[in-house]
């Protein structure tokens, strides 16, 4: 038992000294203004907690530290969080929501459907979905993202769509922790830089940690 506990604490120790020397580093790239290296140290941080997206975008409103998708009561389908891979997509809907956001996304089971260029409208329901169905608005993302959370899958992704900015793939993440900010430096409540150590928490719905 002794052997053990021995063993547990040297693991701490080494998960504790690893996560101060990446803070260390991190800092001085921050303090340096070496943006190019806090880009890589974030990049690398995120695939090794399980963000395993690209980088992808979604224009919203400003100062938002998590997203829900359940802020407006008027929408008839709530709960779907949706990003799309071309920055000019995002920079689209920025324009009527003041910020654009970039992103990790950790995507798991996910569903992956070919638009092959067609917009919503035309995209058929796979079979695995239940196949045919009506919608009052025509299909649009978040009706296939419903689709899909309810079957059990992690994520919807949906390549080559045409948008109404654009063609582009887009991401549906169903929880709020599976979404974490790109940027290479966040701050806390206080103005405080968030060490890199302590972002890309699974546990966190914050999009800075």
């Amino acid at each position: 038992m002794l052997d053990k506990i021995r063993s547990f604490n040297s693991l701490v120790d080494l998960i504790e000294n690893f996560s101060e020397d990446i803070d260390i580093e991190y800092m001085k790239a921050v303090e340096s203004g070496d943006v190019e290296k806090q880009v890589k140290m974030v990049d690398d941080m995120a695939k090794k907690m399980g963000y395993n997206s690209p980088i992808v975008y979604r224009g919203d409103k400003k100062g938002k530290k998590q997203f829900t998708g359940r802020e407006d009561p008027s929408n008839y389908i709530q709960g779907n969080i949706f990003f799309s891979s071309k920055k000019e997509i995002g920079l689209f809907y920025a324009r009527r929501h003041n910020v654009l956001y970039s992103a990790y996304l950790q995507l798991e089971n996910s569903l992956v459907i070919n638009a092959k260029g067609k917009d919503w409208s035309s995209i058929p329901i796979p079979n695995k979905l239940g196949g045919k169905k009506e919608f009052p608005y025509g299909l649009q993302i978040d009706d296939l993202a419903e689709l899909a959370n309810k079957e059990g899958y992690g994520s919807l992704i949906v390549l080559d769509v045409m948008d109404q900015a654009g063609y582009g793939d887009q991401y549906v993440v169903f929880e709020p922790s599976k979404i974490k900010s790109a940027d290479p430096i966040t701050y806390d409540d206080n103005g405080n830089i968030i060490p890199l150590s302590k972002r890309f928490n699974p546990k966190s719905n914050d999009i800075r940690e």
